[in-house]
This record gives C-alpha cells, sequence and structure tokens, in this order.
C-alpha cells in the first residue's frame, strides 16, 4: 500500500519506507540481515532516542524533523 510517497505492509500496516525523487528513508526493522551496506546519513527525532543508544557515527543529528 502506498500513500504520499510511503510504503505499508498490506498484512499489518506497519510503515516500512519513504520514497522521493531525492532520497529514501528505510526503516530499520524491515531489514533481514546485519551488517548492512546501507549507511545513515542523517537521524530524525533524536530527542525521543532511548539513552542507551548511542548516536550513528558520523550521520548529522535532528532534534525533530529536517528544516
Amino acid at each position: 500500500m502506498e500513500f504520499g510517497g510511503r510504503r505499508f505492509c498490506p498484512n499489518c500496516g506497519s510503515r516500512l519506507f519513504s520514497a522521493d525523487e531525492n532520497e529514501a528513508e528505510i526503516k530499520l526493522g524491515i531489514l533481514n540481515e546485519s551488517p548492512t551496506p546501507l549507511t545513515p546519513t542523517y537521524e530524525l527525532w533524536t530527542k525521543r532516542r532511548e539513552k542507551w543508544l548511542r548516536p550513528v557515527d558520523g550521520a548529522e543529528q535532528f532534534l525533530e524533523d529536517r528544516t
């Protein structure tokens, strides 16, 4: 299923990824294998990050959405 560039699982409705003409936002929970060759370039909503999670090295950090 698709809505506004966002793709959802047809079985459970979970958001899988978003894509537009410039980039794709992939939800880490949909990846089957680790490690992956994908490298995050930024993190959103870091103000909600669990205290025990470290920031992604080299990724730009945003407290909420990018401006």
